[in-house]
């Protein structure tokens, strides 16, 4: 799926004006505790609690202030993604999840590329 950078916002702020390299849409699945391979048998059982998908942004090099918004942003818990799905031709708001995130720093006000994955709150529903 193609994701236009004009039509994608996190927490209402358009990420056009970021240098956004990719986005790749992840579908992990999650297992409940009760999960595992039986190592008699082999098979593999237990409790299947969803799919909750991941979106993983690519970021080039950001200057000090496009770090200092981005940041801003990354440092909430919680933030909402919005994009405009070209599949299903309509908009798609999720609440995500932030992880922890580092910047590399080799110029002085640069900080070198870096990527940010925010996991869906809620699990991809089904079709």
């Amino acid at each position: 799926m193609i994701i236009d950078k004009n039509l994608f916002y996190i927490d209402g702020i358009k990420m056009n004006k970021y240098p956004i390299l990719q986005v790749t849409f992840g579908y992990p699945k999650l297992w409940g505790d009760d999960t595992g391979r039986d190592t008699l048998s082999g098979t593999f059982s237990g409790t299947f609690k969803g799919v909750y998908p991941t979106f993983t942004i690519y970021f080039g090099a950001t200057d000090q202030q496009q770090i200092e918004e981005l940041t801003a942003l990354f440092d909430k818990p919680h933030v909402t993604l919005k994009y405009y799905d070209p599949n299903k031709k309509k908009w798609i708001e999720k609440g995500c999840y932030t992880p922890d995130y580092s910047l590399d720093f080799k110029r002085v006000g640069i900080a070198e590329g870096f990527n940010l994955q925010l996991t869906s709150e809620a699990k991809r529903r089904k079709k």
